[in-house]
């Protein structure tokens, strides 16, 4: 091994190793551990990739795999005007041309209709903008490769070393580790089912306040720092990944309180969007904080194709924020990659635009979507609780033949009469958009199997993987509040086959337990 990758590998021993699972998680930038919230987050979450994957060595079967932790969406032609749009980019005789860096102004302007016409307003834009409405400019509005990566910039861009972002429990954990990354932290607020998993804010204005009070104890003889760290923002996943739960207009004294609270206490309302078109019910879409008049200044929306328009292999995002956010964000992809591609623009322009042909089309187009996702909710329904639990007739019919055709007779009429015995939904928690669902499998505790006997999530998934090769993220991976309860979080975006072959693999993986 030559010397100069050796340097290379002393740098970073986990190079020595074969790549097995996800990639490295990162680390912070002044060498400390991640906080301990966060570390069990990571944890959980290499355990999920990696552990089950180093369990092949031991495992003697040859069972299928059965997997519901992916955050693909459901199989699904792709939105129509995003194809039409990139076709054309693609025969665009400029092609040759790079794009700048917060991409083109007619694209941008495309973009801002469209917020006009959902209801996005500044009501304190900047008297050198040249407004197109609703005090609204293309310098608003920023193009990035991914929710993901706006997500990392804006904290960049937002956060201090120590400051503070505050996530909801549960949550999508990989946004866990992107304000650790860059020296800041990570603070959970617990979601309860008394809430009816919602924020609550008088106990976000309180968390708030109490991480302030400490961090101006911790930090205010620091000669080190020239500024006391402190709370810069809450992230608002509407609708929630990972509980499908939704803010719209009839939650919407909820965030009016969110609103006073970013402005009371001088918070940045991070307001991730990326679930908002597959909200089943059409009358109560996610609301935007952006709507709310004196909001915008300090909201900062998320919009992408990834979960919903069939296009997440193109990785394209949507910034939409103050004037001087978006300068920096501009200034951050210039400096990481100059320009984002055309064609993700495109795509973004044919998803999100003010065309009364598109909107005619979005809603034939979501309508079979979120018919699709229902139907898959109640199969797991019918699985779990049985098959009266499920109320629409027509998917009740659908998920007999279904089941019929994939479990033998005598293992099907008992699942379809009572349930998987072991599992229950979690309580209150029936999603309301999205594709996930989480599994109490609590009942499940203390039970055994050859060496292995279930007291935390970490034996459950060991449990499924090693007996049939089952795996889900564990409740440890999202920050589930409740570390008395075995819970697991499900996809229902698989195929139908594909959700009852898994399924039935874990009610006999329940059998083997003593």
């Amino acid at each position: 091994m030559k010397t100069i990758i050796k340097e290379i590998l002393n740098n970073n021993r986990s190079l020595d190793s074969e790549i097995v699972g996800l990639p490295d998680i990162g680390k912070r930038l002044d060498g400390k551990q991640f906080s301990k919230k966060t570390r069990t987050i990571a944890n959980a979450i290499n355990f999920v990739s990696k552990g089950t994957k180093e369990m092949e060595k031991t495992i003697m079967h040859d069972f299928p795999k059965y997997s519901f932790a992916s955050g693909n969406p459901l199989k699904f032609k792709p939105f129509k005007h995003s194809i039409n749009a990139m076709k054309k980019s693609i025969k665009s005789k400029n092609i040759y041309e790079y794009p700048t860096s917060s991409g083109d102004e007619k694209d941008r302007e495309i973009i801002i209709k469209y917020l006009i016409k959902e209801g996005f307003i500044n009501s304190n834009p900047y008297k050198s903008s040249k407004l197109i409405g609703n005090g609204l400019s293309t310098d608003n509005v920023a193009f990035t490769i991914s929710t993901t990566q706006a997500f990392s910039l804006i904290l960049d861009i937002i956060l201090k070393p120590y400051d503070v972002i505050i996530i909801p429990g549960p949550n999508y954990s990989l946004f866990t580790f992107s304000a650790e990354r860059i020296n800041s932290s990570v603070e959970i607020i617990d979601l309860s089912e008394e809430d009816n998993w919602l924020i609550n804010p008088e106990l976000l204005a309180f968390k708030i306040d109490e991480i302030n009070k400490r961090l101006r104890k911790k930090y205010k003889t620091n000669k080190k720092l020239s500024y006391i760290p402190r709370v810069k923002a809450f992230l608002n996943c509407n609708p929630s990944n990972p509980t499908g739960k939704v803010l719209s207009n009839k939650n919407i004294d909820i965030l009016k309180q969110l609103s006073k609270i970013a402005n009371e206490k001088e918070i940045f309302i991070i307001d991730d969007m990326v679930y908002r078109d597959i909200c089943y019910d059409r009358k109560n879409i996610a609301k935007p904080m952006a709507t709310l008049a004196e909001n915008f200044e300090n909201t900062i929306t998320l919009l992408g194709l990834s979960k919903s328009y069939g296009l997440a292999s193109i990785r394209a995002g949507i910034v939409v924020a103050d004037e001087i956010v978006i300068r920096e964000l501009r200034n951050k992809i210039f400096q990481q990659m100059d320009s984002l591609p055309n064609i993700q623009i495109s795509a973004l322009t044919g998803a999100f635009n003010s065309r009364e042909r598109r909107y005619k089309y979005y809603e034939r187009y979501f309508s079979k979507i979120r018919k699709e996702y229902i139907y898959r909710y109640d199969i797991i329904l019918a699985l779990i609780n049985g098959i009266d639990s499920v109320k629409n007739k027509k998917n009740k019919t659908k998920i007999k033949r279904l089941v019929s055709k994939v479990i033998p007779d005598t293992d099907c009429s008992k699942i379809l009469k009572n349930g998987i015995v072991g599992l229950k939904l979690a309580n209150n928690m029936e999603p309301e958009a999205g594709f996930f669902t989480l599994v109490d499998f609590t009942e499940l505790k203390g039970k055994k199997y050859d060496y292995i006997i279930i007291n935390n999530d970490r034996d459950l998934l060991e449990f499924f993987y090693y007996s049939m090769r089952v795996k889900f993220l564990i409740g440890s991976s999202f920050s589930f509040p409740n570390d008395d309860k075995l819970v697991g979080r499900i996809t229902f975006a698989l195929e139908p086959l594909e959700l009852v072959k898994s399924f039935y693999a874990i009610y006999k993986a329940t059998l083997l337990l003593k």
